[in-house]
């Protein structure tokens, strides 16, 4: 006998009917019809664990090298621009390895990092909590990056929210993450990730924080977005 489709709720809208697309990892994968973004099956607080490892901070230097990674960044560092003197301050929302923190400094950027994992601290320059919110910092910042986190976390609207309230009037806020396929591809379709978000979704939701899209790049597995918060 044939397993019965899990229902799944649209873990970023929460409202839309969805439909079943496929099952990886034991998780059910489907597609809101309301907002067009995909919501795994998958326990939020079983999979949480996965970003306490000392093995997570390092698994992309171990694909890659610290060279690679800091490469791999270049598009990122790109979509800031040049720093302004007194305005280049810079925060990575979930740093991990810190080769962003690296890279934005070599451009002039005074940095700094969070994260959740302990492993990912380092001394004078990161904070580590449970979770993010601008109170943990004692200034705000000129340029957000979020990249490849805001599909790990459950309550993501949140998030939105603090690194609305963590970024100066006028500043960048940089979000890039996966976007729906047509297919099972395992990047996207990860045990680890809650959510992929539409385009239309994730650029909805920046502008009902009053963000201001400034530029946006979308790749077949994958959307990087620019918005500025208004003055």
């Amino acid at each position: 006998m044939e397993e019965s489709v899990r229902e799944v709720t649209c873990r970023v809208c929460g409202i839309g009917p969805t439909v079943p697309l496929w099952v990886l990892h034991d998780c059910q994968w489907s597609r809101c019809l309301a907002c067009g973004s995909d919501s795994s099956s998958v326990d939020a607080n079983a999979v949480a664990t996965l970003y306490q490892s000392h093995d997570y901070v390092r698994h992309l230097l171990v694909e890659l090298g610290w060279d690679d990674a800091i490469e791999n960044l270049r598009e990122n560092v790109k979509h800031f621009g040049e720093p302004k003197p007194g305005e280049n301050h810079f925060l990575d929302v979930g740093h991990n390895e810190g080769a962003s923190l690296s890279a934005m400094m070599n451009e002039g950027w005074s940095v700094h990092g969070f994260d959740v994992n302990p492993h990912a601290e380092r001394s004078g320059c990161t904070t580590i909590a449970p979770k993010f919110e601008a109170k943990l910092f004692p200034q705000r910042f000129n340029a957000v990056l979020c990249r490849e986190v805001i599909e790990h976390v459950d309550d993501w609207w949140g998030l939105l929210r603090e690194m609305v309230e963590v970024t100066v009037p006028g500043g960048m806020i940089q979000i890039q993450t996966p976007r729906p396929g047509t297919t099972p591809n395992p990047l996207p379709y990860q045990l680890a990730h809650l959510c992929v978000f539409s385009v239309s979704a994730l650029e909805n939701a920046a502008r009902s924080f009053g963000l201001i899209p400034v530029h946006r790049v979308i790749w077949p597995i994958g959307q990087c977005h620019v918005f500025r918060k208004p003055h």
